[in-house]
């Protein structure tokens, strides 16, 4: 028996990536009905009285059928199991789409508001100087020649800042999509994990912190579209709400 105890441990521990070795139950199979009679009628003395002597064979058995029973108990529990975790995989699945969803959506909004307000610069000044030539045409204050040669300028000009801005954009996304910015958004979007040293919120951050760092770069702020308030709501609300109602069930 402790040979093959042995032996069942060590090819355990080769394929189940834990530091303890599993803990073995020794069973045996049940016995018929007819069987524990006759270890009953055994226990009788030729007088028909009981023995006094000690069973050691009938306590062992004993006490490997409690073990089987045990055992089948918590085998006849798998579906309750099961259940919990697809649940427990539900919820860990809505925390990860959760701190995706909220850093995507910080480093992905100061991108926006930087490109926003690059074109709003460029129109302007395009507006600016096509405004004046205009005006300065149709009012006989400036020349043709003069007004052409403002709205040229104005065409270049707004050429020059949309070169500037594109520049400013790539720079931006560098520094945003890197594991430095988005561990910066991670902190401003999780202050509060991060001040009270939250394990699973950091443990989320460290599984999701490479893979999203090559989607961002890969994909491009450019191209990913936002994500909106009500959408961040309908997580928190599965999250707070409807996980813990099936748990419940």
């Amino acid at each position: 028996v402790n040979f093959s105890s042995g032996s069942l441990c060590w090819n355990l521990s080769k394929v189940i990536p834990r530091k303890d070795l599993p803990r073995i139950f020794t069973m045996c199979l049940p016995v018929s009905s007819q069987t524990h009679d006759n270890a009953a009628n055994s226990s009788l003395s030729a007088s028909g009285e009981p023995s006094h002597q000690p069973q050691p064979i009938g306590q062992g058995l004993a006490d490997l059928h409690q073990t089987r029973d045990d055992v089948v108990a918590e085998v006849m529990k798998a579906p309750k199991r099961r259940v919990d975790n697809v649940i427990t995989h539900l919820s860990d699945s809505a925390h990860l789409l959760l701190t995706h969803a909220r850093i995507i959506e910080e480093v992905s909004s100061q991108y926006r508001k930087t490109a926003r307000e690059g074109m709003l610069k460029e129109a302007g000044v395009l507006t600016l100087g096509l405004g004046l030539a205009a005006a300065g045409t149709y009012g006989g204050i400036l020349p043709a020649e003069i007004a052409g040669g403002a709205v040229a300028t104005s065409v270049l000009c707004a050429g020059g800042l949309k070169w500037f801005h594109t520049s400013e954009l790539r720079a931006l996304e560098e520094r945003l999509t890197d594991s430095e910015g988005l561990g910066s958004a991670f902190r401003r979007t999780h202050a509060r994990e991060v001040g009270e040293a939250d394990e699973y919120a950091a443990s989320v951050w460290q599984r999701i912190r490479e893979p999203l760092r090559m989607s961002l770069a890969s994909v491009g702020l450019s191209n990913i579209a936002s994500v909106s308030e009500s959408e961040i709501n309908e997580l928190r609300q599965m999250i707070d709400e409807d996980i813990p109602a099936l748990r419940r069930l």
